[in-house]
């Protein structure tokens, strides 16, 4: 079960899964303006983000995706070129924590509006083999569930409001005029 500790493995279902994103949310988005109206009114704090996925056309949101990606495929590599080093692995642990939460955040997102959101159908389809590479990650690197999920916890609040950066950015790299809102 060697291919099941792979940090590629994380690269992989990434990409499997966002394929549903990429290929469904915008359009989603689209016929969903007015759950995205009753979003925004009853979530405050999540107006800006739904108001990026709400004005991206397929373009900008496939490069959104393209620089998550980018570094998820940078945490991999570390982890695969450097596996003695333990602050890597850590990161890449959390990396994967985070990911795997993710993919709970989609069936959540779904039974909350009572919809299947784009991106769920993959995520209960990766979760198991996610949950297996992060099982196989921390029982390699000799840290318990908790501990991981305490790293996860770390990365989540750096990482998470980095969201809307590459919204922003997947905007800018798209958008013919290349301004920056």
């Amino acid at each position: 079960m060697q291919e099941m500790n792979s940090p590629w493995l994380l690269v992989a279902l990434f990409i499997f899964h966002d394929g549903e994103e990429v290929l469904f949310l915008p359009t989603w988005v689209q016929k969903n303006a007015v759950l995205f109206d009753e979003l925004e009114s009853k979530l405050p704090f999540l107006k800006r983000s739904l108001h990026l996925l709400r004005h991206h056309n397929q373009k900008q949101f496939n490069i959104s995706v393209l620089l998550e990606l980018a570094v998820l495929s940078f945490f991999s590599a570390a982890a695969v070129l450097f596996p003695q080093i333990t602050w890597i692995r850590i990161a890449f642990i959390s990396v994967l924590v985070l990911f795997t939460l993710h993919l709970v955040f989609h069936v959540v997102q779904s039974l909350f509006i009572h919809k299947v959101v784009p991106g769920t159908i993959t995520s209960i389809l990766v979760f198991l083999p996610s949950l297996i590479l992060w099982k196989n990650q921390i029982q390699s690197a000799g840290i318990t569930w908790g501990l991981s999920m305490f790293y996860g916890l770390i990365v989540a609040i750096l990482f998470i409001p980095l969201f809307p950066v590459i919204l922003k950015i997947g905007h800018w790299a798209a958008s013919p005029t290349k301004k920056l809102e």
